[in-house]
C-alpha cells in the first residue's frame, strides 16, 4: 500500500490534484453522515452539551499537539502553493485549508471524543456500524495524506540531492516512510514531539 499510496506522487502534481477533487468530497460526505448520526445518538446539541468529560489533556500535550499538526503543515504550504494563479490565491488557499479545513478536523476528532470516546473518525465509523464507510475514509485519508507528504519528500530530496530525477526519489521516500510505518514510527510520533 505505501507504493501503491505514491502513484498519485509519483505522476506529479496533477496526481494529487486529481485524487483530492474525488478524496475531499468523499471525505466530507463521510465526516457529515458520521457527525449526524452521532448527534442523532447523543441526543441533539443539548445533549452534546450536556456530555461530562471523563478524562482531560495536560496543556503541554495539547499545545504540542496542535503546534506538531500545524507546523508540519506550514512548512509544506509552500509546495502545494506555488503552483497558484496569484499570490493572493496562495495566501487564501493556506488561510483556508489550515484555519478552516485544520480546524473542521480537529472539531470532527473532538466530536468523536465526547460521544464514543474515540477521537479516530474512522472508528467512530466502525462503532456507527459503517464498516465500508470507515474502510473507504481510512483509504482516501492516508492515501491523499501520503502522497503529498511524499511529494513534499521528493521536492525536498530533489532540491537536497540537486537532481532532476524526482519520479525516482518519490519511490525511495515511499520505500523509506512503509518501512518507517512498519517499524512502529506512528507510535514514536507524540512522543517525539513532546
Amino acid at each position: 500500500f505505501g507504493l501503491v499510496f505514491c502513484a498519485t506522487a509519483y505522476v506529479g502534481y496533477r496526481g494529487l490534484e486529481i485524487l483530492s477533487y474525488i478524496a475531499v468530497p468523499a471525505m466530507a460526505l463521510l465526516l457529515l453522515l458520521s457527525m449526524w448520526v452521532a448527534t442523532v445518538k447523543v441526543g441533539g446539541l443539548d445533549g452534546l452539551l450536556a456530555v461530562v468529560p471523563s478524562a482531560s489533556l495536560d496543556l503541554s500535550t495539547a499545545i504540542t499537539l496542535v503546534f506538531g499538526t500545524f507546523v508540519s503543515g506550514a512548512t509544506q504550504a509552500t509546495n502545494w502553493t506555488r503552483f497558484s494563479r496569484s499570490a493572493r490565491v496562495a495566501v487564501l488557499a493556506s488561510l483556508i485549508g489550515f484555519f478552516i479545513g485544520n480546524g473542521l478536523m480537529v472539531l470532527i476528532g473532538a466530536y468523536g471524543a465526547i460521544v464514543y470516546q474515540q477521537p479516530d473518525v474512522v472508528e467512530v465509523l466502525l462503532l456507527q456500524g459503517f464498516a465500508m464507510a470507515a474502510m473507504a475514509m481510512l483509504l482516501l485519508n492516508i492515501w491523499s495524506t501520503q502522497d503529498n507528504t511524499i511529494y513534499n519528500f521528493a521536492v525536498a530530496g530533489c532540491n537536497l540531492l540537486r537532481t532532476g530525477r524526482r519520479k525516482t526519489v518519490t519511490l525511495v521516500g515511499a520505500v523509506i516512510g512503509t518501512l518507517l510505518a512498519l517499524l512502529g514510527m506512528y507510535d514514536l510520533l507524540v512522543p517525539y514531539l513532546i
